[in-house]
């Protein structure tokens, strides 16, 4: 797998919750190319974890942040 560089990272005010690694309380995602894939993997820390309900909201949240991550570093 190629990590794919993050091309906003250094711009001021670049603070994404799914992908920023400045968010103190974002997801800090990284992005892989994985063949003809875009592939992350998300290990919830404490905070984000709780009750199955809870823990279905943050990885809606998370999948839907990724999705639309990938649409803007593919230019999608």
């Amino acid at each position: 797998m190629k990590k794919i560089i993050n091309p906003w990272r250094n711009h001021e005010g670049y603070n994404c919750f799914g992908c920023s690694p400045d968010n103190p309380i974002g997801l800090h995602m990284e992005f892989y190319e994985d063949g003809d894939y875009i592939v992350s993997t998300w290990h919830p820390e404490h905070n984000y974890q709780g009750g199955s309900l809870r823990t279905y909201r943050t990885t809606s949240l998370e999948v839907r942040l990724s999705n639309t991550q990938i649409r803007i570093l593919c230019n999608l």
